[in-house]
């Protein structure tokens, strides 16, 4: 009987008991924590699941839309001459928006622009990218010409 009552006294002590209740206290926070870091890492294992996810087309049954897909994938080069009109007419609204007196900044951006329109019009053979590039630097000399009423 004197071990029980050894025990007894050994687990009803304040000591023993802070000790058991901080262990317990302790488990718990690590189990929520290592609860939370899963959760989190298998949320993060889906959204990079999902960005690894390719677009497969099936090999049979499928033929018309593959030939759409490598036609649109295939940049065919542009012809100068069919857009020798834009730069004519580009260049023209350049000399007249620099007869005018403009801001600082749309001075300097219509100096930018020339130089761009330059350097496309000395190309024989334009890309899909020079064709954007030259669309946006005519877009720019509209949006200043309405402006400014040229």
């Amino acid at each position: 009987m004197r071990t029980i009552d050894f025990w007894k006294e050994w687990i009803f002590r304040p000591t023993t008991l802070a000790g058991l209740v901080g262990g317990a206290v302790a488990l718990l926070v690590v189990g929520v924590f290592v609860f939370f870091r899963a959760r989190k890492r298998k949320r993060e294992e889906g959204k990079a699941a999902c960005r690894r996810v390719e677009f497969t087309l099936p090999e049979s049954q499928n033929s018309y839309v593959r030939a759409r897909l490598n036609t649109t994938l295939r940049e065919e080069p542009i012809s100068l001459e069919s857009r020798g009109v834009e730069l004519a007419y580009a260049r023209e609204l350049l000399s007249r928006l620099k007869s005018v007196p403009l801001a600082t900044a749309e001075r300097l951006e219509l100096e930018e622009m020339g130089r761009a329109l330059a350097v496309y019009g000395e190309k024989e053979v334009w890309s899909a990218y020079d064709l954007r590039a030259v669309n946006d630097c005519l877009g720019r000399l509209l949006r200043l010409s309405a402006k400014y009423t040229i």
